[in-house]
């Protein structure tokens, strides 16, 4: 009976992951994993990735986008030798237009304004919170905690 009723248990819990949680993929080489488990209303720290929806930039409106969360509101932003840092640590260059040759403007603002994000993803070419055309994130946008399943191998393995 203990067996039935810890299976039972296991197959409850199942069900109630699989109801409340999704799998997001990732198809850019933006993030080192292929795709991210995401847990709805997790909160997030510093450093996590995040599952963002309903915030629309003008170069990928209407995409849910999984980020990692870099800035905090009240978080300094400085520009150095052409590449953004947030609390002196540094992001990544800036570009001048995106890979298909769309202008992109360097963040203007020096603070994470209340109610805001910093977002970015670990490659340099990333379109995150780095560009005007991204911004920062309204925290209402930001929807759960990912954890990142099946880590994509470097070129040279």
């Amino acid at each position: 009976m203990k067996v039935i009723l810890g299976y039972f248990c296991i197959l409850l819990l199942g069900c109630w992951l699989l109801s409340c949680t999704y799998l997001t993929i990732n198809e850019t080489e933006s993030l080192p994993y292929r795709a991210f488990f995401c847990i709805p209303n997790l909160k997030a720290n510093r450093g996590d990735f995040v599952c963002l929806k309903g915030h629309e930039t003008i170069y990928a409106p209407g995409l849910s986008l999984t980020k990692r969360l870099v800035g905090l509101p009240g978080d300094s932003i400085e520009i150095r030798n052409g590449s953004l840092f947030v609390e002196g640590k540094k992001v990544g260059p800036l570009q001048p237009q995106t890979k298909d040759g769309k202008s992109l403007t360097s963040l203007k603002a020096h603070i994470v304004p209340k109610g805001f994000v910093f977002l970015s993803a670990d490659h340099p070419r990333s379109f995150d919170s780095r560009y005007e055309e991204f911004g920062f994130v309204n925290e209402k946008c930001i929807k759960g905690r990912c954890f990142g399943l099946f880590p994509k191998r470097r070129p040279s393995e």
